[in-house]
């Protein structure tokens, strides 16, 4: 009698257990199942109140499935408290369950890939090959496309035909609203190009060696000796074949929406006499804010990039330049992302100097 007593209480341990850690899994997997398609069910039940930051509360974090940009029914649905599940903070940035997802997939591919990138380097200077890391930045491609894919961010690609062929300088001009811009770029465009990024960006784990060791250049926006070291590091590299991968709105969005244009991007392009490829990136705002460690919800279906057809410079001044690749770059975004009102005004200058 004890031994079937026992029996029952540890097949009773067992069923609580199995049950428990089906509902955790189907927390966690259903997250973006749920949450993405939070357009086509009834609002939730009204929840007691929660304190987090507004920009948390008012974030357009929920997107529906993917559309073709400015159909009118492609909206953003706004969170309201509850809308992307519980959060923590750390140092001033949100996550929330997807976002341990992917962490996860963040713990498991970044050693691999600083190992990788170290392995490089010693045999690149030992051989004396690689001048223009080709081979070096072709690793964190393969780290983007295996980090998107754990993450379900993988996106839509669209116009890769416009895509440099290898040896023949471009000027890529891309919006910039989300940390997931960089390795969307890395995935959507094969050939070796170079990032003009922020100096800061030394300092991230993994990123950091990325850019420094694959020769992009890194700008100090208040250094003004550094903007002119910028201007003649991107002549050159466009001068030797290689393209540059610019965000002419100078600094990442805090909204999502497209920013104005910061003056000096273009002048390369003038400079040397390369074609300019606008850049849409649609979403990575909605799919990982400012203000989140990690994506908030899953970007597959919703996150695309868009690349258009190069814009010759000749006979264009730098102005005019700017304005046909904002107007490219627009052609492609969801309301949402479009500039604000107040914007109006910026690009009537923009044309008439």
């Amino acid at each position: 009698m004890e031994t079937m007593r026992r029996f029952r209480e540890r097949k009773t341990v067992s069923k609580t257990s199995s049950s428990l850690l089906v509902a955790l899994f189907v927390a966690a997997a259903g997250i973006e199942g749920v949450h993405s398609y939070a357009p086509h069910f009834a609002p939730p039940r009204p929840r007691r109140p929660t304190h987090r930051p507004a920009s948390i509360v008012d974030a357009e974090v929920l997107v529906p499935p993917f559309r073709a940009a400015n159909d009118p029914a492609d909206h953003v649905l706004s969170a309201g408290p509850g809308g992307v599940g519980p959060t923590l903070s750390f140092g001033g940035r949100e996550v929330n369950l997807f976002g341990f997802r992917v962490l996860a997939a963040a713990v498991l591919t970044c050693p691999v890939w600083g190992l990788a990138l170290n392995a490089y380097e010693v045999v690149a200077e030992a051989v004396g090959r690689d001048p223009n890391r080709v081979h070096f930045d072709g690793l964190g491609k393969i780290w983007s496309r295996v980090f998107l894919w754990m993450s379900d961010c993988f996106p839509e690609r669209f116009g890769r035909e416009h895509v440099a062929q290898e040896g023949r300088a471009v000027l890529y001009a891309a919006n910039h609203a989300s940390w997931l811009d960089i390795p969307l770029l890395c995935t959507s465009i094969d050939p070796v190009f170079k990032f003009i990024a922020k100096g800061e960006l030394r300092k991230v784990p993994c990123i950091g060696k990325q850019l420094v060791g694959g020769k992009h250049i890194l700008i100090d926006r208040e250094d003004r000796r550094s903007q002119l070291r910028t201007f003649k590091e991107g002549v050159a590299w466009l001068k030797s074949g290689v393209p540059l991968m610019a965000f002419p709105e100078g600094t990442r969005s805090d909204d999502g929406h497209l920013q104005d244009f910061k003056g000096g991007i273009f002048s390369m392009a003038v400079k040397v006499g390369v074609p300019v490829v606008p850049v849409t990136i649609t979403h990575a705002h909605a799919v990982m804010p400012s203000n989140a460690l990690f994506p908030f919800q899953s970007g597959a279906g919703k996150l695309a990039v868009h690349l258009h057809p190069p814009i010759d410079p000749e006979g264009l001044t730098e102005a005019e330049l700017s304005l046909k690749v904002r107007e490219a770059i627009m052609s492609k975004l969801p309301q949402c992302q479009l500039p604000h009102q107040n914007k109006d005004d910026s690009d009537k200058k923009l044309t008439e100097a």
